[in-house]
C-alpha cells in the first residue's frame, strides 16, 4: 500500500511561517497535493495543540481527522478529481543546536505520537547518535 505523506509540517505558530498556516489550509492543500497522511508539527505549543483538540476528530487509531463540517465546507472547494482522505498524525520536531570549535552542529529530531487512551509518558530511550546523522550548520 501506498501512502503520500507530509510529516515535516509547521504551524502559524513556528518560526518563519505563514500566519494561515492553520489545520483547513494543511487539509485543504494537501488534498490539492494528494497527500494522505499529514504530520500536525508543533504540537507541544499550547496554542496549536487547543487548535489540534478543537478541529480534530479521532479517526482510525493512532491517526486524526478534520471534524466533519470543516471538512465538507473545504471539500467544496477542491476540484472533484482531487478531493480524498486527509489524516493527521501528531508530530513535532526536537532541535538541538550547540557550539563546536569550529562553526555548529545542528541535530534535528522528528517524533511522530500513537494517540493513546491510558495515562503515561512516553519515554523514546535512544541516544540521538542512532537516530539522527549531525548536520553542519551555517553560522
Amino acid at each position: 500500500m501506498k501512502i503520500i505523506t507530509d510529516l515535516h509540517v509547521h504551524s502559524k505558530y513556528s518560526r518563519a511561517t505563514a500566519r494561515d498556516l492553520d489545520l483547513e489550509n494543511l487539509y485543504e492543500a494537501a488534498q490539492i497535493k494528494g497527500i494522505q497522511l499529514v504530520g500536525t508539527g508543533d504540537f507541544s505549543h499550547p496554542a496549536w495543540f487547543a487548535e489540534i483538540e478543537s478541529k480534530l476528530d479521532p479517526a482510525e487509531p493512532g491517526l486524526l481527522r478534520l471534524k466533519e463540517d470543516a471538512a465538507k465546507a473545504l471539500d467544496a472547494r477542491v476540484s472533484p478529481a482531487c478531493r480524498g482522505s486527509v489524516r493527521f498524525v501528531l508530530a513535532t520536531e526536537i532541535s538541538n543546536i550547540y557550539k563546536k570549535p569550529v562553526g555548529l552542529e545542528r541535530i534535528t529530531i522528528w517524533f511522530l505520537f500513537r494517540i493513546w487512551r491510558q495515562p503515561g509518558i512516553s519515554i523514546v530511550g535512544l541516544k540521538g547518535s542512532a537516530i539522527s546523522t549531525p548536520t553542519a550548520a551555517r553560522s
